[in-house]
């Protein structure tokens, strides 16, 4: 008996982890091709990168921007470099209207007073009252964000001065623990 307790147990602390994945924003992948959600990389030179992160409709251009960077630290510490500095950014947000149809019900329980007046007096009653509703969109709109950097990867102290320099284990880890 035990072990079957335990064993709800985990598959109930199992759900309860999955569900909360799904209601969280977009995943951080790998992008099959340039039009899939995830992220890609280009190499331009030696040390020189464009890293692109295209988000899904669940994500928010912050979260975007941060898995980019993200993406950007990893390649920069793969590659052997410490730092990288940010030479060029750009986004392109676009929203789409889909016709997927979409549903909901409301539930609303209030309560009514009346009052009924005759020639002896007036006399107040309380009636509870239930309403529902139901609604159907057929459209809905959904944005989705894609994040561009240039990068260029460097080792050694960071430059001082000029630039957006990023020190690659520190962005990585910050992000990381934010997601």
């Amino acid at each position: 008996m035990k072990t079957l307790t335990k064993l709800a147990q985990s598959a109930l602390l199992l759900m309860t982890f999955a569900l909360g994945a799904c209601a969280s924003s977009g995943p951080y992948v790998a992008a099959g091709n340039a039009d899939d959600t995830g992220h890609y990389s280009t190499k331009l030179a030696e040390n020189r990168y464009r890293v692109v992160y295209n988000s899904d409709s669940r994500s928010d251009l912050n979260r975007t921007k941060d898995y980019a960077l993200l993406r950007a630290a990893e390649l920069t510490l793969r590659e052997g470099y410490t730092w990288f500095e940010v030479i060029d950014r750009s986004t392109v947000s676009e929203a789409r209207t889909s016709h997927s149809p979409h549903s909901g019900v409301s539930y609303e329980r209030a309560y009514r007073v009346e009052r009924s007046c005759g020639l002896l007096g007036c006399t107040k009653s309380v009636r509870p009252t239930t309403t529902t509703g139901m609604h159907i969109d057929t459209r809905s709109e959904r944005t989705t964000h894609s994040h561009a950097l240039e990068v260029l990867m460097g080792n050694g102290e960071i430059p001082q001065k000029g630039g957006n320099y990023y020190n690659a284990s520190e962005v990585a880890k910050t992000i990381w623990n934010r997601i």
